[in-house]
């Protein structure tokens, strides 16, 4: 029998030359894909709140709408305020009407100048309660503060919100931001 040793296998193994296959390469770019697991998040977020409290009686909005700045979204149930807007114009009319009626009389003598400065005073003070009857009125319908897109949490009709109460969710989705995770092996492919 042949037997050889390690040592005699092996020295024959390097005199003797292996045999190799050869092939023309020629550069080209390649298209690498990278995988990323994230989540999107609008720009800014904006709550849109009501300044006074009441039931909602119209949301005029719905998910997923675009909204414009000052557009109408909530309308909340002006209750008692009509009520209390037409007292505060009625006292008005009266207090204008006493006020002219003693001016015309302090000009003849017939009553004193600080009677005409309490009907003055009594004017004013009914104008502020009439332009606060208004302001409340006004507060029951609430507009987009931001351009955005409407999003949940959202007052439904029915809802009885409390003043600062939450309406609506507007995003603000330009731009959009992309957050995810990236090995630092790859963030080189990234830009």
């Amino acid at each position: 029998p042949n037997t050889l040793t390690i040592q005699e296998r092996e020295a024959q193994r390097t005199t003797q030359a292996f045999r190799v296959r050869v092939t023309d390469i020629q550069p080209s770019e390649r298209l690498s894909h990278l995988d990323i697991r994230g989540r999107t998040k609008a720009n800014a977020s904006v709550t849109v709140r009501a300044e006074t409290g009441g039931t909602v009686e119209q949301r005029l909005v719905e998910k997923g709408q675009t909204v414009k700045a000052g557009e109408l979204l909530c309308v909340i149930d002006k209750g008692v305020r009509g009520t209390s807007l037409a007292q505060a114009q009625a006292a008005v009319v009266q207090a204008e009407a006493d006020y002219e009626a003693n001016a015309d009389r302090l000009e003849r003598g017939f009553t004193s100048k600080s009677r005409v400065r309490q009907l003055k005073a009594a004017l004013d003070a009914a104008k502020a309660q009439l332009a606060t009857a208004q302001q409340e009125i006004e507060r029951t319908e609430v507009r987009a503060t931001a351009a955005g897109t409407v999003q949940a949490p959202f007052a439904e009709v029915g809802d009885n919100v409390a003043p600062n109460g939450v309406c609506v969710t507007l995003l603000d989705t330009d731009p959009m931001l992309f957050t995810g995770q990236v090995s630092e092996q790859d963030i080189g492919k990234i830009k």
